[in-house]
């Protein structure tokens, strides 16, 4: 028995990581897939004969915040919730970047010009 892990990226820039398992990593046990800036889109789990056992498929709005597909109580974990603040101070740290990158170096005088700047999320939008 031996497994194997098999990462893709598509024309579009999404990341897929396919798990196999079993005699000679032949069989597929799961399929996680991430879009370009890393997060997860749709996680697929298979049973021993191959069947779909569980398929959670995410959303995330403009700033990549987990909008959980049932109860909002349910997920609030303090994993989950460490897991979103840690997700969060590293797109601030990308923007404080960005932001020094087109200004020389020089740091925003605050949060609010990120926003003004049109410096937000990590990307840069003029």
């Amino acid at each position: 028995m031996c497994s194997l892990q098999l990462f893709e990226r598509d024309p579009d820039g999404n990341w897929t990581f396919k798990l196999f398992d079993g005699e000679s990593a032949a069989r597929l046990t799961e399929i996680k897939r991430y879009d370009g800036n890393g997060c997860r889109m749709e996680s697929v789990v298979y049973s021993t004969d191959g069947s779909v056992m569980h398929t959670e498929k995410y959303k995330y709005s403009p700033v990549y915040t987990e909008t959980p597909p049932a109860d909002p109580t349910a997920f609030a974990t303090a994993a989950n919730i460490k897991k979103e603040c840690i997700r969060n101070l590293k797109i601030l740290e990308c923007s404080v970047e960005l932001y020094q990158m087109e200004n020389g170096g020089k740091l925003p005088d605050n949060l609010e010009k990120l926003v003004e700047c049109g410096v937000h999320g990590g990307l840069y939008q003029p």
